[in-house]
């Protein structure tokens, strides 16, 4: 009479039971690293925010002070304002001058935090009805299409357009053709675009996580009328 394969039925029911077991563990292992991380770049992003608006204090603080907006920094490693006036969009664009504004330079990502300023709000008090602001801010409707946020298609002295801005490029940094809208914040220094972060390379733009901060206009005017720094 033949005996039973009980024993070796259990011996493999329980090995997969044990398989299971394990692999049940790791997929929890996997979520909850995933979680973790995705925790972790919500606190960066939600650190940058802060970083990005101390700075925008900073400089309407520097401006009350000394009738006008800092000059980018001398460069990437001295973080003191450059010393000699800058009288172009591209000289007056480049790395906050973080050292001159007593804040950090870097994002949470470990970056230099970009920065610029109308020359004309840079090199002396900002006159109204004289002084022309030259920066604008762009988003994407859901369709794709560009329209302002801040600023108009041609800045003049009527226009709301921004005098100072600085901004993170965000964890990913890209000057590819995948992340366009991310390669023209890198590139311009002028025209500047936000929108929603996004990792989809095709979306319209490309793949975007840059952050930015501004000070609008007409609060920049009113802060500095009651400074008495206008002219």
């Amino acid at each position: 009479m033949c005996t039973p394969h009980r024993p070796i039925r259990r011996q493999r029911g329980a090995a997969l039971l044990m398989l299971l077991s394990v692999l049940a563990l790791g997929a929890a292992t996997v979520i909850v690293h995933q979680w973790d991380s995705r925790r972790s770049e919500r606190q960066r992003a939600a650190n940058t925010q802060r970083l990005l608006r101390q700075a925008s204090e900073a400089l309407m603080g520097y401006a009350m002070t000394h009738g006008r907006l800092p000059r980018p920094a001398i460069s990437a490693t001295d973080g003191h304002q450059n010393p000699n006036p800058c009288n172009s969009e591209s000289a007056c664009t480049g790395i906050l001058p973080w050292v001159t504004l007593g804040v950090s330079g870097l994002d949470s990502w470990g970056r230099t935090l970009r920065y610029s300023v109308t020359p004309a709000f840079a090199n002396g008090p900002p006159e109204v009805g004289v002084s022309v602001a030259t920066k604008t801010i762009q988003g994407r409707d859901s369709s794709g299409a560009l329209y302002f946020i801040d600023g108009q298609e041609r800045c003049h002295t009527g226009a709301d357009c921004v005098p100072v801005l600085v901004y993170s490029e965000g964890k990913n940094r890209s000057a590819g053709g995948d992340a366009a809208d991310e390669a023209q914040n890198l590139a311009t220094s002028q025209h500047y675009i936000l929108r929603a972060a996004s990792a989809e390379e095709d979306a319209p733009g490309g793949a975007f996580d840059d952050m930015i901060v501004w000070l609008p206009l007409k609060e920049y005017f009113r802060r500095m009328s009651a400074a008495g720094r206008l002219l």
